[in-house]
């Protein structure tokens, strides 16, 4: 995991990088998405990772099909 720009003393070598698959909001993602909607696509990645406490801090996001 990248943690160049976090502080030395913050950084966490331990921490790795995990994929979450959202299959089940798909769609409404793909049409956010089209449209620019960037509040839709933060409230869809909030319900995501309410599932997945350890994605409280996010580095990137793709889209894979």
């Amino acid at each position: 995991m990248d943690q160049t720009y976090v502080d030395e003393r913050y950084r966490r070598p331990s921490v790795s990088e995990r994929s979450v698959q959202a299959r089940y909001v798909w769609d409404d993602m793909v049409d956010a998405w089209g449209k620019g909607d960037m509040g839709t696509l933060d409230d869809i990645w909030d319900d995501i990772i309410t599932d997945y406490a350890a994605y409280a801090y996010v580095g990137s996001i793709g889209i894979e099909a």
